[in-house]
């Protein structure tokens, strides 16, 4: 994703996208009376991180300090929110003078990086730092950091500050850097986007023409032209181009030979409404089959859809472990750093990691529920007389049931 693209997508997410100045950045040719109607991408992002990172915890108290130090139950949204609209994100951790673990979130625009088989080899991160001088007052100042790992293995840390440069070894061989990268593509919804607002716009203009149509007239120019040097027959002009059908009377035109013109109404016809909604429909079809983390978002009320977690939708139960499985590869690699830099040598897994598994969980309650209506019907059937042969056979299905129901919490 380039960078151009990425600050086209931060528009949509904060609904700026048909602004003036960002109009001519969206789908080429775009009808220029289009305006936000439908933008799910917002809502999206937040169903899609809420979904996959529910109940995020991790299994090592060391860990625990340093998530609280860094509030990660609110922090983690955030690196998930930047990881899906930009595509990657890198976390710096680094190790405050008080010996406290702080993580760093830096935009892919603020960094160069070199990348060598998964491994970063050399990265720097400048812009605007913000501090508090000895008054308690705001400040910022300009800054770089930078890592470069060295052929012997050691990492070497360059910090550049209002032209001071600090040069020292790093404790660590390894540069302190996360990247968190998910193949969104969400590039490519916007395109989809665009045509439904231009769509209904389109239809939102062509109900104003059929409510209150336009006016057109022709030989009028005697008494009606803006390019007149009479005021009267400008101002004329004027009103005959604003008039719509609301106003009584716009021109008073004498009746006679010379001054006749002719005025009539132009409306449209129904069945081009209802193509242009059927159109809508068919692109929000497409979305959701390209984007299943869509089918999250229940667009009626703008809120997390609780009947999507009971469809059987596996595209959609994918995506959602894919997003999870990218974040969680990445965050583990952040948080070995993060124990590594405090001295710490636990050793940490992806099992490690606790979250909540929405899908998994109505699968169990269905489950569950499948299973209680096969013991009520067993329960039922052992009443039959064993004259019927059934009695082995029940004792058979009771077993497994049961057997079925004990695992289902394993």
């Amino acid at each position: 994703m380039t960078k151009e693209e990425r600050t086209r997508v931060k528009t949509y997410y904060n609904r700026e996208q048909y602004s003036k100045s960002n109009l001519s950045k969206n789908m080429p040719g775009l009808f220029e009376g289009t305006v936000e109607i439908f933008n799910p991408i917002r809502d999206i992002v937040k169903a899609l991180s809420n979904t996959a990172l529910k109940d995020l915890g991790i299994e090592n108290d060391k860990l625990k300090e340093i998530w609280e130090i860094n509030q990660m139950t609110t922090f983690s949204k955030k690196i998930a929110k930047e990881m899906y609209l930009n595509e990657e994100v890198f976390i710096e951790v680094i190790l405050t003078p008080d010996e406290q673990i702080r993580y760093i979130l830096h935009n892919v625009d603020d960094v160069e990086y070199t990348e060598v088989f998964g491994e970063i080899k050399k990265f720097k991160v400048q812009g605007e730092q913000i501090y508090y001088d000895e008054n308690g007052e705001e400040q910022s100042r300009e800054y770089s950091r930078e890592y470069i790992k060295l052929d012997a293995g050691s990492v070497k840390r360059t910090e550049k500050i209002d032209n001071k440069t600090i040069e020292t070894p790093f404790i660590l061989n390894k540069i302190p850097v996360s990247k968190f990268k998910n193949d969104s593509n969400i590039i490519e919804a916007l395109n989809i986007i665009d045509k439904i607002n231009e769509t209904e716009s389109y239809i939102g203009r062509i109900f104003g023409i059929h409510g209150d149509p336009w006016l057109h007239a022709n030989g009028v120019k005697q008494f009606a032209d803006v390019n007149s040097s009479n005021e009267k027959i400008k101002k004329n002009a004027q009103l005959l181009e604003e008039a719509r059908y609301k106003n009584k009377r716009i021109i008073n035109t004498q009746n006679s030979k010379e001054m006749e013109a002719s005025f009539k109404y132009i409306e449209l016809t129904n069945p081009l409404i209802s193509e242009m909604q059927n159109d809508i429909a068919r692109l929000e079809k497409r979305l959701a089959n390209l984007f299943p983390e869509y089918l999250l978002v229940d667009t009626a009320t703008q809120n997390v859809s609780e009947e999507t977690y009971s469809l059987k939708n596996n595209g959609l139960k994918t995506k959602v472990a894919s997003f999870r499985e990218d974040f969680i590869k990445s965050l583990l690699e952040l948080d070995k750093i993060a124990l590594e830099l405090a001295g710490s040598s636990d050793e940490l897994t992806e099992n490690s990691y606790k979250y909540f598994d929405t899908f998994m969980e109505n699968e169990k309650v269905s489950k569950l529920t499948t299973l209680s209506l096969a013991l009520d019907v067993i329960s039922k059937a052992k009443d039959i007389d064993e004259e019927y042969k059934l009695k082995k056979l029940i004792e058979k299905v009771t077993d497994d049931t049961l057997q079925d129901l004990s695992g289902l919490y394993d």
